[in-house]
Parts: structure tokens; sequence; C-alpha cells
């Protein structure tokens, strides 16, 4: 459980970063977009179970309102 929470402040930190491509020139933004890529992808890894089980769950409103926020989270990416 930390290394998800630990991942998910690392990667929140370096999309705010992204955005900031002023400041941090090209060299860097690229190198942050990178690491943010791998990041998702250990985000994924971590969070495997969730992804296998979207199809199985019983959902309620909240249930589903989290699942819209993830697949509109998911294709903003």
């Amino acid at each position: 459980m930390k290394k998800k929470l630990i991942v998910d402040i690392i990667m929140f930190i370096l999309m705010l970063l992204e955005f900031s491509r002023f400041f941090t020139g090209a060299l860097l933004h690229e190198l942050m977009g990178i690491a943010l890529l791998i990041l998702v992808i250990v985000h994924l890894i971590l969070n495997k179970n969730y992804l296998l089980n979207i199809l199985k769950a019983k959902y309620n409103v909240k249930s589903i309102i989290m699942l819209i926020t993830n697949i509109l989270l998911i294709i903003s990416f």
C-alpha cells in the first residue's frame, strides 16, 4: 500500500511539473515525461487486481462515479 501511495504522489508531482515546460526547459520536460510514463506502467502493474476485477464487481453509485472518473482519466492521458 505504501508503494502505491509513493508512486501516486511522485506521478502527481511530475504531472504538475510537466505543465511548466517554460520553467523546466525542453530536455527536462522530455525526461520527466519518460519518467511519468514509466511510473504509469508501474502504477498499472501495482493495481492489476483492480483492473482484473472491473467486470466482476457489483457497482453502487459511488463505484460507478469512480469508474467513470478512472475511464476519463485514462482517455485524457
